[in-house]
């Protein structure tokens, strides 16, 4: 078969495959490997969406059928999460709640309480979930239990990304500034400013945090040495941790800030 015959072949492939259901936009995407000592015949796995219509759905990456519908949100999903050691699924939104199901029967487990504006964020890690808010907040959660145990404060809007590495929680946030925090303290460790416009995306390697940003940049900072620091790192003094001396945000900022979050109001 020639070159053009394969791609028109794929394109043919491609259009025949739709997962219908969802009756308003789809925002994050999930997919679920499936082990195979498991049992389950699921081949290349489960792929889960949220919507706008206030449920998740979860559809064989193989058929493209729909398996189940997970309902109970008042307001769009905006993000995903899973814990492969449970089969849970996590789902938030914009009403501020966290969900856990089990992915696999669509049972509804725990409702996880606290945030006060929409979750724009959640990352599982180990026994741990986190979840960032329109509240100008990160909270972390005992899963198995759906406590917070730990609020991260001093953000000044949106906590849009999370990643956790090495003991550190690092939060990027629409107040243009990166975070770092030691996870079980939720001692701020050091800030990293230097973008002009929200932060959407942030992640880590050993000794680099990399955010990017509406600003149009991507930006490589240094984290070497900051976890056995006794004290706020050189970047961070005390009148970064003063909220009534710093500017108001630029209208840059704030429109930024305001495509991420529909539900904030200034």
């Amino acid at each position: 078969m020639s070159e053009t015959g394969r791609i028109q072949c794929s394109r043919q492939l491609i259009s025949r495959i739709s997962l219908q259901g969802h009756s308003k936009g789809t925002y994050p995407l999930l997919h679920v490997p499936m082990d195979e000592n498991a049992g389950l015949d699921l081949g290349a796995g489960v792929l889960v969406s949220g919507s706008a219509d206030c449920t998740a759905r979860s559809w064989s990456v193989d058929s493209g059928l729909c398996l189940k519908i997970f309902r109970g949100h008042t307001a769009p999903l905006n993000c995903l999460a899973y814990d492969d050691q449970k089969q849970t699924l996590y789902t938030a939104g914009g009403d501020g709640l966290i969900k856990s199901w089990n992915l696999m029967s669509g049972e509804a487990l725990k409702v996880l309480r606290g945030h006060e504006g929409p979750v724009f964020c959640i990352l599982v890690h180990k026994r741990m979930l986190y979840s960032g808010s329109s509240d100008k907040s990160a909270r972390s959660w005992v899963m198995e239990f759906g406590e917070c145990t730990r609020i991260y404060t001093g953000h000044r809007h949106t906590v849009s990304s999370l990643r956790h590495f090495d003991g550190m929680l690092y939060t990027g946030c629409g107040d243009t500034i990166a975070r770092m925090y030691e996870a079980k303290s939720g001692t701020l460790k050091r800030t990293f400013k230097g973008h002009e416009n929200a932060i959407v995306c942030v992640e880590v390697v050993p000794g680099k945090l990399f955010t990017g940003s509406y600003d149009g940049s991507l930006r490589v900072w240094s984290t070497s040495g900051v976890k056995d620091e006794t004290v706020f790192g050189t970047e961070l003094n005390e009148r970064d941790l003063r909220d009534d001396e710093i500017e108001e945000d630029s209208e840059d900022v704030k429109k930024a800030v305001k495509s991420l979050d529909p539900y904030l109001t200034y």
